[in-house]
């Protein structure tokens, strides 16, 4: 197997290419800049695959606001007591805000992404 540099201690930075040794298992650092996380640490990946793709973080947002919506309004339609029709539409009208905010978003990500390639 291949010997390792260093021995892996929490805090330190390893540069990209360094070995390091942790719990008798042997692994490369492969980030172009310093690493310093957990070798036996999945959360990295975890957290790559949620937000290298901002329009699918996006998307799940906009649709639970959506529902939220269409929820809301048809408890509004079918409210029996007037004095619940102001704050089920207000609340209506915030998650309405929320929904024009993330396609706000999502189109200066856009643009930007444009503007890039």
């Amino acid at each position: 197997g291949i010997n390792a540099e260093y021995g892996w201690k929490e805090g330190t930075q390893y540069e990209e290419g360094s070995v390091v040794r942790h719990r008798d298992t042997t692994y490369l650092a492969s980030s172009p800049s310093l690493t310093s996380a957990h070798p036996e640490s999945n959360s990295q990946v975890l957290i790559y695959t949620f937000f290298c793709k901002p329009f699918r973080v996006l998307k799940i947002l906009t649709l639970t606001e959506a529902v939220m919506v269409v929820v809301l309004f048809y408890q509004c339609l079918s409210l029996h007591y007037y004095q619940q029709f102001l704050p089920t539409t207000f609340i209506i009208f915030l998650h309405l805000d929320t929904i024009f905010s993330l396609a706000r978003t999502a189109k200066l990500i856009y643009t930007e992404k444009s503007k890039n390639n």
